[in-house]
């Protein structure tokens, strides 16, 4: 047998271990903290927000500042939006499960109401004071 042989041989254990080592540790690393996730807790107290849950919406009615954002977050399983009923204020778009939308509180003040796309009888009111 060659003398170069147990070499050989040590040097290509410690080279793999040095590779499963860095790989074990590559797991290890902590995920990074997305910091533009928002969620409804995140909302300063003078906007708004409104949850979709069992077909309903969270609170029903809500009153905001005019130019509010107000964040729209479907804890539901069904796709949901918030389409003011002149279909012109304001409207979400569909949210899927889980997912958060916003949208701006119209300028004017007044009371408008509003509906799920995909829902008609899931009603709510948004008044602008």
């Amino acid at each position: 047998m060659n003398r170069k042989t147990p070499q050989i041989l040590s040097s290509g254990l410690i080279f793999a271990g040095i590779v499963a080592a860095g790989i074990l540790l590559a797991g290890c690393q902590p995920t990074p903290l997305d910091l533009n996730k928002q969620s409804a807790t995140d909302v300063p107290q003078e906007e708004g927000a409104i949850s979709a849950l069992n077909m309903t919406y969270s609170p029903d009615t809500l009153t905001v500042r005019p130019g509010a954002t107000i964040l729209f977050t479907n804890r539901d399983v069904a796709d949901h939006s918030i389409t003011s009923d002149d279909g012109n204020s304001f409207d979400t778009g569909l949210i899927a499960q889980d997912g958060i939308g916003e949208f701006t509180a119209p300028t004017i003040p007044g009371t408008y109401p509003y509906h799920c796309t995909s829902h008609p009888t899931m009603r709510g009111t948004l008044i602008v004071e």
